[in-house]
């Protein structure tokens, strides 16, 4: 049993105030300028009266706004009032709510994102476009974010080269012609501080707007995994003409967090009988992100039948990293301990055009996106590992490493990796009548992906200067079929395929032929009780093939994994004011192909994956009398046991967590205070190299947020 302590510490959040202060200050004088009639931009964003916690709408399974019901696929929309009810600042405390999706279990060290959805690996969008990699990627905040698509299973005849387990698409907030300010400020457990500061409003009537977003981070967090972000995100929309929009958006990101790849490490089979608290990570470790993108999206409406959008982003992507390679446990000390230094500089170029048509041929309508995508990624990268000391005792942890001065580390690589891609695609959305809905469509990628550099003697490869090179072409399609019998249900069945380049800086090669994916799919979304109670359940089947195995000298793309399940959502509000979300899910996701010296644990389950998912969420705000504004609600999840060997013997525990909220709502500000894990349940998050990640004990988050 593990042994936990929970502290709530509360101290001084000068700096986050005088953030929020310095930031506020500008809206505070724009404020005093009276407000106007003005036509306000419309944001892909449904907030629905029938439902708080339910949308109507979506772009991310078409890239067209699309009704739900018509789209051929499972899609969970997480809304803007859900992410405020659940205290959410990140994009971990978000996705919690879509069936099926957990962290992933390998190659997660704290310090990006990294995602499961059925059993497979996801790919991250920004308003529907590429946002870098997910392996030693960046970790994402929600403070620019209006709501989240999440989009499951393959994706590539829309997006191009991704993972197959769905695509995460961030809907960032928009700059608007009516003026609005906003300042929150949050303050919680494990000296957690958090302010910022959003404001938004016309620089000229009618033409001109601009948004501007702040936000300052700092927590110590849970066994001192701190984590430390500054966010600086200016926009500006301009309207040339009635017809034309361009959008103009600058990110910068700053987080410096420390990761923690050894939690606690397995002994056998056996996760170490440890307090939660206990910190078997180097002092040493430590990363440093810095992410600079610039966007710019044009959007003409060239006719009342086409319609063309054009996107050119830039993202330059930087990562210092120090984490601990897994030791190995022999009896109460950890042995074979290495630390790995290493440096990406990651800069990608993206540019998109799509003609989207919408006609009528007789009594049957069309939408038509047609696109041309040129995307190119060089990424120089660089890693040394070094060896550390061993812990002698387990129980009291002594580091004798101090600083990176007096560790003897050997290169691992210097590498140079060139990506260029190239796609061209074309779908048709087919309404027949209200109770026919086809959708057919397909891209071509073409992708040459070079991977130059020098790899010392005494590692695995033999070759110290490696020059390789790959080139493919992959054709991904997708299918599918909406009938509607009746307004409040619809059935809809499809096929869909992915392609991803293997490009990452994690594996020693990356210059292979691209790995791909299958899926086939059945749902049925229904409305009851006039709308009051939405519903979406999915049966699937997806299968990967020719991912990477690792077997001596390098990894080799032969591997083969197919997933089975069922999820349902749905989404409910019973009477005004209270508001229900919950999910379930029930999967099956098994090796199908493995070499030696995996090849006899084919059939077995794959890593990280468990069986069974679910989740509840609800609040009920008073409607009237001395009561009204103030509000209450909770949630709890569960996660059945999940494997982090092939061979299936290290089993991570299952877990229940139950949260609180309780809030104050008017319309000038509103005070909240969240609880999580509110019963102190001893939990993991996710494994890690060799062990498992100790989850946050008992924790309070309050949130003070002025809106005017």
């Amino acid at each position: 049993m593990l042994q936990q302590s929970s502290v709530v510490r509360l101290g001084t959040a000068g700096f986050h105030l005088a953030v929020v202060l310095a930031l506020g200050a500008p809206m505070a004088f724009a404020q005093s300028q009276e407000k106007k009639d003005v036509t306000v931009e419309q944001v892909t964003v449904s907030d629905q009266a029938e439902g708080r916690y339910r949308a109507d709408t979506t772009t991310s399974g078409t890239k067209t706004e699309t009704p739900l019901r018509e789209v051929p696929r499972s899609i969970q929309v997480i809304p803007q009032q859900l992410i405020r009810d659940q205290g959410a600042v990140n994009v971990d405390d978000a996705v919690r709510n879509v069936s099926g999706l957990v962290r992933s279990s390998s190659s997660n060290y704290g310090f990006f994102n990294n995602y499961l959805s059925r059993g497979l690996n996801m790919q991250f969008l920004r308003d529907g476009v590429p946002d870098g990699f997910t392996l030693n990627g960046y970790f994402r905040t929600l403070t620019d974010v209006e709501q989240i698509e999440v989009l499951k299973g393959p994706g590539s005849a829309l997006y191009g080269s991704g993972d197959p387990g769905g695509s995460i698409n961030l809907i960032t907030k928009k700059p608007q012609m009516l003026a609005e300010y906003e300042l929150r400020s949050g303050i919680g457990s494990f000296n957690t501080y958090y302010g910022q500061a959003d404001a938004t409003g016309a620089l000229v009537n009618d033409k001109l707007a601009y948004r501007i977003i702040g936000n300052a981070y700092d927590s110590q967090g849970f066994r001192d995994v701190s984590r430390h972000t500054r966010e600086i995100l200016p926009r500006l929309l301009w309207k040339p003409t009635s017809k034309r929009t361009l959008r103009f958006d600058f990110d910068y990101r700053n987080i410096e967090a420390v990761a923690d790849p050894i939690g606690l490490p397995f002994a056998g089979t056996g996760i170490v009988n440890l307090p939660a608290s206990t910190k078997l990570y180097s002092p040493l470790s430590n990363t440093t992100t810095q992410i600079y993108r610039g966007t710019i999206a044009d959007v003409w409406e060239a006719s009342n039948v086409l319609t063309v959008r054009q996107n050119l982003v830039y993202m330059k992507h930087d990562v210092h990293l120090l984490r601990e390679q897994a030791g190995v446990v022999a009896g109460q000390a950890l042995t074979g301990r290495r630390l790995r230094d290493q440096v990406d500089q990651h800069n990608e170029t993206l540019y998109q055009m799509e003609p989207i048509w919408n006609f009528q041929t007789d009594q049957i309508k069309h939408t038509v996106l047609s696109g041309f995508e040129f995307h190119t990624e060089h990424i120089s990268t660089a890693r040394s590992v070094a060896v550390l000391p061993s812990i002698p005792n387990m129980s009291s942890p002594v580091f004798l490493e101090t600083s990176q001065a007096g560790l003897p580390f050997i290169k691992n690589f210097d590498r140079s990796i060139t990506s260029n891609q190239y796609g061209l695609y074309l779908h048709d959305q087919i309404k027949f009548n209200e109770q026919w809905q086809v959708r057919l469509g397909g891209r071509y990628d073409h992708f040459d992906i070079s991977d130059n550099g020098q790899k010392l003697a005494g590692q695995l490869s033999t070759d110290p200067q490696r020059h390789e090179a790959n080139s493919a072409d992959r054709f991904s399609g997708n299918a599918g079929l909406v009938y509607s019998p009746s307004k409040v249900t619809s059935f809809y069945g499809g096929i869909s395929e992915s392609h991803r380049a293997i490009l990452t800086t994690e594996s020693n090669r990356t210059a292979f032929a691209p790995e791909s994916a299958g899926q086939y799919e059945l749902g049925n979304r229904s409305y009851f009780w006039d709308g009051k109670l939405a519903t979406n359940l999915a049966i699937y089947q997806v299968t990967r093939r020719n991912f990477l195995q690792n077997v001596f000298p390098d990894p080799i793309p032969v591997g083969k994994q197919r997933t089975r399940g069922v999820e349902l959502d749905f989404t409910a509000q019973p009477v005004k004011g209270w508001s229900v979300l919950g999910t379930f899910t029930v999967q099956d996701a098994k090796f199908v192909t493995l070499l030696a010296p995996n090849a006899s644990f084919q059939d077995h389950t794959v890593v990280g994956v468990s069986r069974t998912l679910s989740s509840l969420f609800t609040t009920y705000e008073f409607q009237q009398g001395m009561a009204k504004g103030f509000g209450l609600g909770g949630g709890v999840s569960y996660r059945s046991p999940y494997f982090l060997d092939i061979p299936n013997t290290q089993k991570v525990p299952d877990y229940i967590l139950g949260d609180l909220v309780f809030f104050y709502r008017q319309g000038l500000y509103d005070i909240q205070i969240n609880v999580y894990n509110v019963g102190n349940t001893d939990w993991f998050k996710n494994g890690v190299n060799g062990g498992a990640l100790p989850g946050e004990p008992i924790s309070v988050l309050t949130t003070l947020r002025l809106h005017w």
